[in-house]
């Protein structure tokens, strides 16, 4: 379900993305025609209000993925995940955030492409900070 704050989040990032997921099967709704229980109580009924799309999450990421990687200078290797996009401060690049492998193939092959894009060899790294997500398979999906 993509909340209106997400959607507002989404087309400043990615504009013309609503209609894309709604095109691929997403299905729009309005808080003002769904009992809606927030924390001040019921909401008005049929009183339109705030858009949502309601979309299955891999039909969402596979948008996304498909939208970024169409952008100049964008790839994303087999194997690898992107879990955060955003803005430079200067609003005229993207920065890509937490960019993991999920498998032993990936993982070495991000390393290889990390030292080739810092001009680095494996003999000039003094110490690597790995992390894996809180889940018995950590960050495998």
């Amino acid at each position: 379900m993509l909340l209106y704050r997400g959607l507002c989040a989404i087309e400043e990032l990615l504009p013309g993305l609503r209609e894309q997921v709604v095109a691929a099967g997403g299905v729009p709704l309005d808080t003002g025609d769904v009992a809606w229980l927030g924390e001040r109580g019921w909401a008005p009924f049929g009183t339109p209000a705030f858009e949502l799309v309601s979309a299955t999450r891999p039909l969402v990421e596979r948008l996304v993925a498909q939208r970024v990687t169409s952008l100049p200078g964008v790839s994303l290797p087999a194997g690898f995940r992107v879990s955060g996009l955003g803005r430079t401060p200067s609003g005229e690049g993207w920065l890509a955030h937490h960019l993991t492998a999920g498998h032993v193939e990936g993982q070495t092959r991000a390393m290889r492409l990390a030292h080739a894009d810092a001009q680095l060899t494996s003999g000039d790294i003094d110490l690597v900070m790995a992390h894996s997500t809180a889940t018995p398979r950590g960050d495998l999906t």
